[in-house]
């Protein structure tokens, strides 16, 4: 199984200035996916059944990432590519995420009060929120991956779980190394 994985970096005149195609596994897919597009804040622009297209803006860049495989190949990622924005909503939404970015705020103004430049003070908040996108990421993998409710909480619990440990626990169960995320977070809360 393979999907084709192709990014591109455009410059001005929409000239590419890098161009990378590559096959990966579902998982190396899906890793990509979680641990560099949408971290890094790519919006998904086109979801098909075989076919997905996110872009983002960068230094006045346009980076596009495209992922294509047959149905079954890209069933995870565009499950994920099709909630992970719903959930990120959901979560912008919440009191916890009004209060990051309220305190983000409040950083940077303390910051440029104290002489620290504005380009530099003006990073914090993105800082600040990437613990808001983490859990979005983690519970959004939970969720595609066919998590209970219950299992989603107790792994959401273990706050010092990282998404990438998640999404391990979630590729060993679908891959049938354990028989459910109870039996999995056991052993990983036991290493």
């Amino acid at each position: 199984m393979s999907i084709n994985f192709r990014f591109s970096l455009k410059g001005e005149g929409n000239n590419p200035c890098l161009s990378i195609c590559e096959d990966q596994t579902p998982a190396e897919a899906m890793n990509r996916l979680v641990a560099v597009e949408f971290r890094y804040g790519s919006r998904v622009t086109k979801v098909t059944d075989t076919l997905l297209v996110l872009r983002q803006k960068y230094m006045g860049r346009d980076e596009i990432a495209v992922f294509q495989g047959s149905t079954d190949e890209m069933k995870k990622l565009v499950a994920m590519a099709t909630l992970y924005p719903q959930v990120k909503a959901a979560y912008q939404q919440t009191e916890e995420h009004i209060e990051e970015m309220t305190e983000a705020v409040e950083g940077v103004l303390s910051m440029i009060q104290s002489g620290v430049p504005q380009e530099l003070a003006l990073l914090m908040p993105s800082v600040k929120s990437e613990s808001g996108g983490r859990l979005v990421i983690k519970k959004t993998l939970l969720h595609v991956f066919g998590a209970s409710e219950e299992e989603m909480k107790r792994c959401l619990e273990s706050e010092e779980m990282r998404y990438e440990e998640i999404l391990l626990l979630c590729e060993m169960v679908e891959g049938g190394i354990f028989s459910s995320f109870t039996e999995a977070l056991a052993y990983a809360k036991a290493s």
